[in-house]
């Protein structure tokens, strides 16, 4: 028998209902059970409440029926997916999904799923679930004469997009940083540089990955002020921002990089013509940024 995909707001109403009332029961037990006396007492019981609250909730037969209603409407949004293989685990959880087309509205509308937030859409969407997305094909502009460069791109959540990113990075992505041949730091030409950069800049020098550094401005073309006479004056204003925001330290181990790693770029949200004049400067900033990619691997 056909089943129906439940809406998400009755779902996880239910849902949140149910396990606070577990939380509730068992909480509640193992306070009394192990109450603390004073301080110290309490931060060995913050553990002791930890470890039995899991082992509680193994055992308890409205958690297992939670999640097992849980994980059936999750195969029911997998069941959704007409395209494409899903490969699955011995247990029978998919793992992965495969899925190939020269169609690229079709590609765009069908990978969506994966990687899309848009409300419309919610219900039946695999975003949370999706660790990442690997696509390979010809992508490549028509002003690059029909020459594709090797390029493996990896492209991650922004920086500064969640409060843990704002002032530190994470181990993964110090990870990744050491795994790559280059590091593409995009930021915006207009505004100081935030935190989250600048963080990210400092590791690279401190860990000695400063050589892999690209750096790249949006929005150049939106650098305007009375003292900017040209296109040198603007590269010169936004990086003097950059070493106020570094400091004197770091300033001084990337100053060499500043000078042949920075790319400024505009209205790259639309398709670009090298024959027009106002995209003809990004277009070359784009290609160097290419060739200094392969210089520096």
């Amino acid at each position: 028998m056909a089943r129906s995909i439940s809406k998400p707001p009755t779902l996880l109403s239910k849902t949140l209902t149910a396990l606070r009332a577990i939380a509730a029961r068992h909480g509640g037990q193992l306070k009394t059970e192990l109450g603390a006396i004073d301080e110290k007492d309490q931060r060995v019981v913050d553990e002791l409440f930890e470890e039995e609250l899991d082992r509680r909730l193994r055992e308890d037969d409205e958690f297992h029926r939670i999640s097992d209603e849980i994980m059936d409407e999750i195969e029911l949004r997998f069941a959704l997916l007409t395209d494409g293989t899903v490969r699955r685990n011995k247990q029978g959880c998919p793992q992965s999904w495969c899925w190939e087309t020269e169609d690229r509205e079709a590609f765009i509308k069908t990978v969506t799923r994966f990687s899309s937030n848009h409300k419309p859409r919610f219900g039946r969407l695999l975003t949370p679930l999706v660790n990442g997305v690997w696509v390979a094909g010809p992508f490549l502009p028509k002003r690059n004469n029909g020459q594709q460069p090797k390029l493996v791109l990896l492209d991650g959540e922004g920086l500064g997009h969640t409060p843990k990113s704002v002032a530190a990075i994470s181990t993964s992505l110090t990870r990744r940083i050491e795994a790559a041949d280059a590091i593409v730091l995009v930021d915006n030409a207009v505004q100081p540089m935030h935190a989250a950069p600048v963080a990210a800049i400092k590791e690279m020098i401190t860990s000695g990955s400063a050589s892999k550094l690209l750096l790249m401005f949006t929005h150049f073309d939106e650098v305007k002020g009375d003292n900017l006479g040209n296109a040198a004056d603007r590269e010169q204003h936004v990086l003097a921002s950059i070493g106020e925001e570094l400091g004197p330290f770091a300033e001084r181990a990337l100053r060499s990089r500043l000078k042949e790693a920075c790319f400024f770029v505009g209205g790259i949200d639309a398709s670009l013509d090298p024959t027009k004049k106002s995209h003809k400067r990004t277009v070359g900033q784009l290609q160097l940024l290419a060739d200094g990619h392969r210089q520096h691997r």
